[in-house]
């Protein structure tokens, strides 16, 4: 079993959706990273690769890590596929370990 606060996004404080990974191996949600993208965007802040354009990262939540995004924007960036299983559990009310017959 999962704490709650495990499988919620530190952006949104909502439970996951379609969580991305970010080089950090923190997961945020895809909506959440391409709204970072696009405040960021707006507000041109500097990047900190001189080869990376400002809107091009997503700060993680967790420990401020940046993570460089590809021209594919939040779409780019790994999906969590397992813990977006591990998500479906806990919304469906599942087990997450098989119980023997």
């Amino acid at each position: 079993m999962f704490a709650d606060d495990t499988l919620e996004c530190r952006f949104c404080w909502e439970t996951l959706k379609q969580p991305v990974l970010l080089d950090c191996v923190h997961s945020v949600c895809l909506s959440c990273a391409d709204a970072q993208l696009a405040y960021l965007s707006l507000h041109k802040q500097p990047a900190p690769d001189p080869a990376a354009t400002p809107d091009r990262y997503v700060t993680c939540p967790h420990d401020s890590t940046r993570t460089t995004v590809g021209d594919g924007g939040a779409q780019s960036l790994k999906p969590n596929r397992h813990l977006a299983e591990v998500v479906n559990r806990h919304l469906d009310g599942a087990e997450t370990c098989a119980t023997p017959a």
